[in-house]
């Protein structure tokens, strides 16, 4: 009873809801659990810096038929990873997507011209550098993690919840 009582006090038991479930604490979560939503959004931003990073190597190549394709797949990575990402980049593709499209389907071997490959290589970088080195807060990375970066943000500062707040939120 107490450890119930102090993982809902302190919010653990929001930011842990399996082993809430375990221990008999009921869980009034209207979209699921804040870190559910937390990791949705850094497996977005994960998968972005992936496709980014990926895109840098193949570019080293000497083939590059399907670099548009790859491209088109940082676009939706782009968007996916909301507003943050989308209002600065998405432009950044589209103005030379048709350029690249049509060098990549020119001979069964193309290669980028210096150009292209250099925009490429600019807009990756920007995208890792600003997925890993933000130094953003998580709310100010995913409007969905409030609550946890509210969470993680009394934790770190030795605050806790007081038990209204708690029972607002988390039933026995």
């Amino acid at each position: 009873m107490m450890l119930q009582r102090y993982m809902i006090r302190t919010g653990l038991a929001e930011m842990f809801p399996k082993s809430s479930e375990y221990l008999g604490i009921e869980l009034i979560l209207p979209r699921g659990s804040l870190i559910e939503a937390h990791f949705r959004q850094m497996s977005v931003i994960n998968q972005l810096v992936s496709i980014a990073m990926q895109l840098q190597n193949d570019l080293r190549l000497s083939n590059h038929k399907f670099m548009a394709h790859q491209v088109a797949l940082l676009y939706q990575c782009i968007n996916q990873a909301g507003p943050r990402f989308s209002t600065k980049y998405k432009n950044r593709v589209e103005e030379n997507f048709n350029e690249l499209k049509e060098t990549a389907n020119t001979t069964d071997e193309p290669r980028l011209p210096i150009e292209l490959q250099a925009w490429l290589t600019n807009l990756t970088t920007d995208i890792v550098s600003e997925a890993l080195f933000s130094g953003l807060s998580v709310c100010q990375q995913t409007s969905e993690a409030t609550h946890l970066s509210d969470y993680i943000n009394r934790v770190s500062s030795g605050g806790t919840l007081d038990e209204d707040t708690c029972t607002s939120t988390v039933t026995l």
